[in-house]
């Protein structure tokens, strides 16, 4: 019977609602046969005040302080993907994108806007956060790592790089792009490290010109 399994679902939504401390026939009304929000009832979704905020720093002529300061006020509120326990679910997966996308070009925007004054901390603080919620982002990982090695901290750069490279390869049997290769060589040569890495040493064992014959 679709109409009390429809009645069934907006009893057990009005109970999750009871925390709010309003009337949850208030916010859940009934009208012509069809239940709504009460469009009276004042609402704030994280959702909307997060596009809301990028949208903001993306205005034309705004300060890079101001940019920066809409910036990270949205990145503190995406704290992982939409609904994740529904993220299969046909209407969620272009939602969830949507704000995904938002969410990797804030970062990015943000770590622009803080190297240019070489604010190590926070692009470490905003990459560790970024990393949290996306491991296998290879800018992430690069600017994390990168921001490191500039701030002083060369073993904690060659830890997270191996702890990048295994994840890698443990999801997608991966080796490191050259970009991310390039600065782990820079880390190691400052440290004076034992190179630990086996795809650089492969290929750094490889001869720049095919000999010809048999072998």
């Amino acid at each position: 019977n679709p109409a009390n399994a429809l009645k069934t679902l907006i009893f057990r939504t009005r109970k999750l609602l009871e925390p709010f401390k309003l009337s949850t026939q208030q916010l859940i009304t009934q009208n012509h046969g069809t239940y709504c929000w009460n469009p009276e009832v004042s609402l704030s979704l994280d959702t909307s005040e997060f596009e809301s905020l990028y949208k903001q720093s993306c205005q034309p002529g705004l300060p890079e302080s101001q940019q920066l300061e809409f910036l990270l006020k949205a990145l503190a509120l995406y704290k992982g993907d939409f609904l994740p326990k529904a993220a299969w679910e046909p209407w969620v997966i272009p939602i969830s994108r949507h704000y995904h996308s938002i969410f990797v070009r804030a970062v990015m925007q943000a770590v622009e806007l803080l190297l240019k004054d070489e604010q190590w901390d926070s692009i470490i603080r905003l990459c560790r956060h970024a990393v949290s919620v996306e491991a296998l982002n290879e800018d992430f990982q690069y600017y994390y790592i990168y921001a490191l090695f500039s701030s002083g901290r060369q073993r904690q750069a060659l830890e997270q790089y191996r702890v990048m490279v295994d994840s890698f390869y443990n999801e997608f049997a991966i080796t490191p792009s050259e970009r991310m290769a390039n600065l782990y060589k820079l880390i190691q040569d400052r440290e004076h490290g034992v190179n630990t890495d086996l795809s650089l040493i492969q290929k750094s064992m490889q001869e720049s010109q095919q000999s010809l014959g048999a072998y």
